[in-house]
């Protein structure tokens, strides 16, 4: 059989069946195609990254479809339910996403250029940008509940709100003095986390622009963190390689039994260096209750996937919240 096909991407691996009867193929834009091999008729069989993913998030009202960016420029919608992707956009000139969240229908990123790009997440096409948000590039960002204005962090540990409708800039709050590294928003869209590398968790009055609590790290900078649905507790991970738990009532961490009360489920990302590899912690508070009042009270499940190396050698890069567990097909 002669013949020629153009696949998107430069081809960088083929592996045939045992009956020479179709090919695999891989390319470097991270495709894979099946090939029939009697007349090279090829199907798209998986699509991904071609880089390492930066971040990954949901939207609020829904978990059969998430967002990632990657350091390669791209940012993916994916759906949970066959793992397809649903859009897909690119800047091929505005260094490497950050951070990423969705309002509405669009996905709003942060970028090491200093940039905020919107891309639409039906067509991955980008929509608009707002340029010089934060010297030293975006670091974080989240947005507001009822989708009409986003908080953002930078690498100077500057903390600024902005309008999504005019993509002007209403607030600046500064008092962290190293890179910000996670922001949530409360459900009244007038309070907010932030957290930081330089340990500290910190609690924000939107509306009078000022900070009302925070909660300092022993040792090593927040890496992320996670607000419960009470909009009391927090669980943060950082550079000290644990998870530490929080009630915003009380200056020092508590204990994982506080947490009980929740159904609650969180995943934190662990990676060591090098090589660069990324390792899953699930924690289920979502637990039965006893059959008995004299049997022990429940405690959190802990599972890590892979379990190859001690725990000591990894740090924790990120943590995601979702209130109840994605279902699989």
């Amino acid at each position: 059989m002669n013949g020629k096909i153009t696949l998107k991407g430069k081809i960088t691996s083929l592996c045939i069946s045992p009956d020479f009867s179709e090919t695999i193929v891989g390319s470097a834009e991270g495709l894979m195609y099946r090939m029939r091999n009697s007349d090279m008729k090829t199907v798209k069989v998986s699509e991904s990254h071609r880089g390492p993913i930066t971040a990954v998030t949901f939207p609020r009202d829904s978990s059969d479809r998430f967002a990632t960016c990657s350091i390669d420029g791209s940012i993916v919608v994916w759906d949970l339910t066959d793992y397809r992707i649903l859009c897909a956009g690119r800047c091929r000139d505005g260094g490497i996403p950050t951070c990423i969240a969705f309002a509405f229908e669009c996905i709003i990123s942060g970028w090491t250029d200093g940039k905020i790009r919107c891309f639409d997440g039906e067509t991955g096409e980008m929509l608009w940008d707002i340029s010089d948000v934060h010297k030293g590039g975006v670091t974080a960002l989240q947005v507001s509940y009822n989708q009409r204005f986003m908080i953002t962090g930078g690498e100077n540990g500057d903390i600024r709100v902005w309008d999504i409708k005019s993509r002007e800039m209403v607030s600046h709050l500064k008092e962290h003095t190293s890179a910000i590294t996670s922001i949530s928003i409360f459900e009244d869209d007038a309070h907010a986390l932030t957290g930081s590398k330089d340990r500290n968790i910190l609690c924000w009055d939107l509306r009078h622009e000022k900070r009302v609590a925070s909660l300092r790290q022993r040792m090593g900078g927040i890496n992320s963190f996670a607000l419960l649905p009470d909009q009391l507790q927090v669980v943060s991970v950082g550079q000290e390689r644990k998870l530490s738990f929080w009630d915003l009532r009380e200056p020092d961490p508590v204990p994982p039994p506080c947490f009980l009360s929740l159904a609650c489920f969180f995943l934190a990302v662990f990676s060591h260096l090098p090589p660069l590899n990324s390792h899953l912690l699930s924690c289920s508070s979502h637990l039965s209750s006893p059959t008995s009042s004299s049997l022990p009270p429940p405690t959190p499940t802990f599972l890590f996937y892979p379990c190859h190396t001690p725990s000591s050698l990894y740090f924790a890069l990120s943590l995601l919240f979702f209130p109840f567990p994605p279902q699989r097909p």
